[in-house]
């Protein structure tokens, strides 16, 4: 059963690009999800703002907003969070044998 949205709850706001790419074009791209969530649901929301944050935190990683695709994702407003390596680790991890 899926817990009553808390309205009085603010909606933090969100560190990152949303995409125009479908998920099949990210995921050819090297882009993987890493969390699920419902955007009209406060606390979901703010969950996937501090997983951006964190994921950003060190600069290992870029981060995308991506939407649902299909009609019951859209309706549900389920949205997804890619990340792929930032080029700055990419030469890092190069650098150090990873």
């Amino acid at each position: 059963m899926e817990k009553e949205p808390n309205f009085e709850e603010k909606f933090k706001t969100i560190n990152c690009p949303i995409s125009e790419k479908s998920i099949s074009e990210l995921e050819k791209e090297g882009w993987e999800q890493f969390f699920s969530f419902h955007a009209r649901i406060p606390e979901q929301w703010n969950m996937a703002v501090e997983k951006v944050d964190d994921a950003k935190r060190n600069g290992d990683w870029e981060v995308l907003d991506v939407k649902g695709e299909s009609d019951l994702e859209k309706q549900d407003t389920v949205q997804y969070l890619y990340k792929r390596r930032t080029e700055q680790r990419k030469k890092w991890a190069e650098e150090h044998g990873y």
